[in-house]
């Protein structure tokens, strides 16, 4: 069985539309922003466990032997609700009209 997170990151449009051209920046002063070297997680499922009663968490960067940080700080204002694209099999009716 397949596990089916929860939530994926914001695309650059919906970050834009939500927060304007300077939606880098964190909503709040004291919350993370959104790094240039996170460009590739834009519009990606969160393969993480985000409990709801947190408000951030630390995920692995993907330089991590290139870089002296090696967590990035996630926030609930960069994620958006992940929908199950789980495929239907259900066979489509077929119409035939002579």
């Amino acid at each position: 069985m397949i596990k089916q997170y929860p939530y994926k990151f914001k695309t650059k449009t919906e970050f834009i539309k939500e927060f304007g051209n300077n939606w880098r920046a964190g909503k709040l002063e004291y919350e993370a922003c959104f790094a240039i070297s996170m460009d590739y997680l834009l519009g990606t499922v969160l393969e993480y466990d985000f409990p709801n009663d947190k408000l951030s968490i630390m995920i692995p960067t993907r330089y991590q032997l290139l870089s002296y940080d090696q967590t990035w700080a996630i926030n609930k204002w960069m994620l958006t609700s992940n929908k199950s694209t789980v495929p239907n099999y259900k066979p489509r009716k077929i119409i035939r009209e002579i």
